[in-house]
């Protein structure tokens, strides 16, 4: 089995940053600014 490596050359490494890096970012953002009646639409499932 091939070792994955963790660099941008890796497609599926590129996906990742490109999409879930910012989307958590954004989802932790929101949840520190809106306020607290707001956190039911931006619920984590916690």
């Amino acid at each position: 089995m091939d070792r994955f490596e963790l660099t941008f050359k890796n497609k599926a490494v590129r996906i990742w940053f490109y999409t879930v890096f910012p989307a958590i970012i954004l989802a932790i953002i929101s949840i520190i600014i809106l306020p607290n009646e707001q956190h039911k639409y931006v619920s984590l499932g916690l």
